[in-house]
């Protein structure tokens, strides 16, 4: 069951060779590696690498990292806010990507909205500024065109600028 702060976000538990993961548990502890560290994500994904390969299980070793209800509620904010309605695959688990755990620093959750098994099809994803000139935008669209024309699937960061244009244009042209 789902509770207020679960809303908008599906949390299905998951199981793993570890037992039952919960995906609200993960993205809470993933979140405040953030804000406890002040970190990047290959030194927030290095700490979880050496500690169980779990957000929850580096989060356990840092002193001082007692969540309060006020600081949940900043996590849930920041992320519903980004993301709206979105759901959530911890790494360790079935569902999660292969293709994503092959990285140089692997994201150990992932948000995403939409249909998760089109990552297995041809995916691609097309990065640029978050403050793009006019040109920029029109490449941008000419690109992300092409590649929906050519059955690619786009993949999207969810940022201002570029990533913004190439979703709306990939939506459109499907």
């Amino acid at each position: 069951m789902k509770t207020r702060e679960h809303r908008g976000c599906d949390m299905v538990p998951a199981i793993s060779e570890e037992g039952v993961i919960s995906p609200y548990k993960e993205l809470m502890a993933y979140e405040y590696l953030y804000v406890v560290e002040g970190t990047s994500r290959s030194k927030v994904s290095n700490l979880i690498q050496r500690n169980g390969g779990f957000p929850s299980t580096a989060a356990d070793t840092i002193d001082g990292i007692v969540p309060d209800e006020e600081k949940r509620s900043e996590v849930i904010q920041y992320v519903k806010g980004r993301l709206g309605t979105f759901s959530v695959l911890v790494d360790g688990t079935p569902q999660f990507p292969h293709g994503l755990r092959a990285q140089k620093n692997p994201l150990p959750v992932l948000y995403y909205r939409g249909d998760i098994n089109l990552t297995q099809s041809r995916c691609i994803s097309v990065v640029g500024t978050r403050h793009p000139s006019e040109r920029g935008e029109r490449a941008a669209y000419r690109i992300a065109a092409a590649l929906v024309r050519y059955d690619f699937t786009v993949v999207d960061g969810l940022a201002a600028g570029i990533d913004t244009v190439v979703a709306k244009t990939a939506l459109k042209a499907k």
